[in-house]
Parts: C-alpha cells; sequence; structure tokens
C-alpha cells in the first residue's frame, strides 16, 4: 500500500470516527458498565481552536527533517497550547477548569488528600493511605507531597499553580517520547514524528492537569534508560547507565506503581538481548546495580523520614483490590473495550499509524522494529491479563510513549506533505473527542 492510499485510510478513519461519536454511537464511549459521558459542542469553533492551537505541531512536521531542535520546540509549545485551549473550552475558563479539576476529590483527590496532613505524615504513609480517596488510596505519596509541598509554601493560589506545574511536567513526556524513539534506535526526523503524535494524542491533550500526562514522561524515561544500559559493550557493566535507570525506577516507585507493568516490556527486551547476544551475566549485573540503587535510595528516604515502601505498597494493593470489587468491571469483559479505550486515548491517526508500522515489510532483523513489536506486544499482556482494567486511556498514557515511536516509524516513511496532512488529521480526531466526549468531569 502507498503512503496516498495510507493518508486516505486515515482520512476515513478519522471521518467515520467523527461520525460515529456525533451520533453517539453504540459503546464508541465506553461499555455498559463504565463510560465516559457524552456532550455536544458546537464543530466550528471547537474544531478551529484545535487546529489553532496545534498549528505549531503541524508546522514542526515541515521541519523536523533538517532541524528537528526547532521542531521538537514546536512541539511542545503546540503541546501546551492544545492543554490550554482544552481546559478554556471545557470552561468556564482555562484558570478556573484547572483549579477546578485539582480541587475536585473524585478527579484526583492528591490536593484534598494533601490538605489533611499532619506534619509527620510520611512516617504513617500506609495508614494515610488508607484515609485517602479515589486516586489517592493506590498511590505512592509523590503526588500527594507534591501538593503538600505547594500548600506549605502558602502561595496565594496554591491549585492553580500545581495545576499549572502538573502540566508543565507533563509537557516533558513529549521531549521524553523523542529520547525514547531515539534510544529505540530511530532518527531525529522518526523521534520528531512520534513526540508530535505524542502531543496530539487526546488522552495527552485532554487530561490536563492529572498526573497521568506526567507518568508517560516517567515511563519513557524509564524504558530509554533501560534501553541504552542494554546497549552499553559487554566488556563493562555500565556503571552510570545502569545507576540512571535504578535512579528513574525508584523515582516511578513514588509516584505511581502502574508504571511497575512497564516491566513486561523491559523483561521481554531484556530477554531478547539476551537470547541474541548471550550477554546472560553482565546484563544480570547491570540489573543488579540498578536494583541496588533503588534499594539504597528507599533505605535513605526511612532513615530520613520513616516513609515504609514494603507496608504502603501492600496497603496500596490491598486498596486497588477493593476498588476494583466496587467498581465491578468484568473480565474477560474488560479485553476488547480497554483496547478501544486505548484506541481512542491514543487518537486513531497513532493507533492505525501503528498498525501500519507493524504491517511494514522489512528486509532482515532490526533492533527497532523487535522493539516496536514487543512494545506492542507487552500492551497486549496488560490489558489481556486485566493488570490495569478500565480508563485505560488514562490509566495507560505512561505506556503511551512507546506506541507512539512505532506510529512515527510509520510516518516517517512518508512524503513530508502526507506527514503534515496526517498530522491535521490527529488535530481533526482530537477535536471530535473534546467535542463530544468529557473526559475529567468535576
Amino acid at each position: 500500500m502507498t503512503p496516498t492510499a495510507k493518508f486516505l485510510l486515515l482520512m476515513g478513519l478519522v471521518a467515520v470516527f467523527t461520525i460515529l461519536t456525533a451520533l453517539h454511537t453504540g459503546n464508541m464511549n465506553g461499555p455498559a458498565y463504565w463510560k465516559w459521558p457524552w456532550r455536544d459542542l458546537a464543530p466550528v469553533p471547537v474544531t478551529l481552536t484545535v487546529l489553532l492551537a496545534g498549528t505549531p505541531v503541524v508546522i514542526a512536521a515541515v521541519l523536523a527533517r533538517t532541524l528537528p531542535r526547532t521542531a521538537l520546540a514546536l512541539i511542545v509549545f503546540g503541546a501546551a497550547a492544545l492543554q490550554w485551549s482544552g481546559s478554556e473550552i471545557n470552561g468556564p475558563d482555562a484558570q478556573s477548569r484547572i483549579r477546578a479539576v485539582v480541587e475536585s476529590p473524585a478527579a484526583t483527590s492528591y490536593y484534598t488528600h494533601a490538605q489533611t496532613l499532619a506534619p509527620d505524615w510520611l512516617a504513617d504513609y500506609p495508614q494515610v493511605l488508607s484515609e485517602g480517596e479515589h486516586h489517592a488510596r493506590n498511590k505512592p505519596p509523590g503526588p500527594v507531597w507534591f501538593y503538600r509541598t505547594i500548600l506549605d509554601a502558602n502561595v496565594s493560589d496554591p491549585a492553580l499553580l500545581g495545576g499549572m506545574l502538573v502540566g508543565g511536567l507533563a509537557l516533558l513526556s513529549v521531549v521524553a517520547t523523542f529520547g525514547l524513539s531515539r534510544a529505540m534506535g530511530q532518527g531525529n526526523h522518526a523521534a520528531t514524528l512520534a513526540a508530535a503524535l505524542m502531543a496530539t494524542a487526546p488522552s495527552f491533550a485532554l487530561f490536563f492537569p492529572e498526573f497521568d500526562q506526567v507518568f508517560a514522561g516517567i515511563g519513557a524515561v524509564m524504558v530509554a534508560t533501560w534501553l541504552n544500559a542494554l546497549k552499553r559493550p559487554p566488556d563493562s557493566l555500565a556503571i552510570p547507565a545502569a545507576a540512571s535507570f535504578g535512579l528513574v525506577l525508584s523515582l516511578s516507585l513514588l509516584w505511581s506503581y502502574s508504571l511497575l507493568t512497564l516491566g513486561v516490556f523491559l523483561a521481554f527486551v531484556t530477554l531478547a538481548q539476551c537470547l541474541r547476544t548471550g550477554h546472560w551475566r553482565i546484563i544480570t549485573a547491570r540489573a543488579t546495580i540498578a536494583l541496588l540503587v533503588v534499594t539504597l535510595i528507599h533505605l535513605g528516604l526511612w532513615i530520613w523520614t520513616g516513609y515504609d515502601p514494603v507496608a504502603t505498597f501492600q496497603v496500596a494493593l490491598d486498596n486497588q483490590r477493593d476498588l476494583l470489587m466496587r467498581i465491578a468491571r468484568p473480565w474477560p469483559l474488560t479485553v476488547p473495550f480497554d483496547l478501544l479505550d486505548l484506541f481512542l486515548g491514543m487518537g486513531w491517526v497513532m493507533t492505525a499509524l501503528l498498525v501500519m508500522e507493524l504491517a511494514q515489510p522489512l528486509s532482515g532483523f532490526t533492533l527497532s522494529r523487535q522493539h516496536i513489536q514487543l512494545a506492542v506486544f507487552s500492551v497486549l499482556v496488560i490489558v489481556v491479563t486485566g493488570l490495569l482494567p478500565g480508563e485505560t486511556a488514562r490509566v495507560l498514557m505512561f505506556i503511551m510513549p512507546l506506541l507512539a515511536v512505532g506510529a512515527g516509524a510509520q510516518l516517517v516513511r512518508w512524503p513530508r506533505s502526507l506527514q503534515v496532512g496526517a498530522l491535521v488529521l490527529a488535530l481533526l480526531g482530537l477535536s471530535a473527542t473534546l467535542r463530544t466526549m468529557v473526559f475529567i468531569a468535576v
């Protein structure tokens, strides 16, 4: 299939999606047991706003081949504009929307939970965790710590400041997607396009300001650091590279246990590398160094603050089981709908490009293609086993950079004009989602 034929297929997919969502068709917004609420906003102003906000991302596609750094800066700017525009459309204005999301006990609950903490809360965090609400009941202390620090600073509008900082940190996820693509063997051009697709993904643009956007960047850096450690020559322990992975893994363990499911992909790529090279001992040694770093950091935190990571993890697991029992998401019915929700969050353009890349005939083995295949297989394992069921448009955002890399690998094969057209289609798909569904109800 030629790039032109593929582009026409993308046009058809976006058109069908736009029509189906405008008609509030069937289970497009989720299964019977859980749905994103439908709504109807005026199509013309929403579409024009999204296209205007996303213009820097489209321009970036023109510059990506020759000026990747400039293009990446434009993508970051466009991602910020899309997030702000989405908040403005969700209204009544962007600042009020950001403040409302942060202060909502149902939307996140980290801010409201942080308001109740005693001075020695970190030492008693397992108990504190049990007293939390919603998302704050199954997370390590990072998100609550973030808002507690802002509250302690006595700023005039802590909720707004916190939300803006979350959005700023989320923009690093776009840069992290670029870095992940390079670590997975792609060139600067493909990496820039992967970052552009991440910026235009409905999940990334419309779940502002929630920490899931930040988790995407942490996950991307975690995978990239381990891939870099695996690539080091076999005659070296690669201590700095392995320790860097351990540092990022420690950070992830302080922010979200969901990121641990990236271990499925990391295990697959590590096994593949060992089978391909036979360097079992040196790779095991590097993994040991990383785990030693994790252990030392958490030991130091325990000595410094009294924080017990093991007890916290056990309580978080218990709370997660209780939550899943109460919301009644019936496995295996979750499997097809979790995939549908993931595709909704990625956007149908990114999803279709990823499928096209997997179907792209190649002569011979490439490590980059293997990484993309293992990323998709890992997602299927996570979804099929029900490790993180429901709301995958949000919950699995941390794995979307891996999938954006595969989509970018396909898009880089297209002529520049069609690359631009594909990003315009991604923006049209984003506007269709924004017009017809509510991702964050406050």
